[in-house]
């Protein structure tokens, strides 16, 4: 195992949404940022982890919990 890519997914209207809201811009520029971004297809196929933000924070928090604790002992078996 090596360190590599993670990606945060979510659909495309929840992303929207979720910009829309965090950064009070127009429609058409949040979709231009999105665009900008690699696709989905992209991201996924260069990814490693892969962590599903569609649900609760709950579960978010779970989800980034155990891979921050898988990547922790990782770490530490790789120091000197």
């Amino acid at each position: 195992m090596t360190f590599a890519d993670r990606s945060g997914h979510s659909r495309r209207k929840l992303q929207l949404a979720r910009l829309l809201a965090r950064d009070g811009i127009a429609p058409e520029l949040a979709e231009a940022m999105l665009d900008a971004q690699a696709t989905r297809e992209q991201r996924l196929a260069i990814a490693d982890d892969v962590v599903r933000n569609e649900g609760s924070l709950a579960v978010l928090d779970d989800t980034v919990r155990a891979l921050h604790e898988r990547y922790s002992a990782f770490a530490r078996q790789r120091l000197p």
